[in-house]
């Protein structure tokens, strides 16, 4: 083998090492991307949830505040008709 046919195999060698390496990186880069688009799903998801969970206490604390009424209604009209009620 002459130099150059030497020197040709070394840089074909050098060529296919870069190209092994970029193809590493780019695969590294795309899962790290892949990653943190997984990762802000599941924030967005859990945002999601607790504001769902924000909305089902505040309509619980609305039907305890509706029944507080009602029972307050209730026990003004038998205090206007003159009967006792005992919860």
């Amino acid at each position: 083998m002459t130099k150059l046919e030497e020197l040709k195999a070394a840089r074909n060698a050098a060529e296919a090492a870069y190209d092994a390496a970029n193809a590493a990186y780019t695969a590294r880069v795309v899962a790290y991307a892949d990653a943190y688009i997984a990762a802000e799903d599941a924030y967005a998801a859990r945002a999601d949830a607790c504001i769902a969970a924000e909305d089902a206490y505040a309509a619980r604390e609305a039907a305890y505040a509706a029944r507080a009424e009602a029972y307050a209604a209730e026990d003004a009209k038998l205090k206007y008709q003159g009967e006792k009620h005992d919860d």
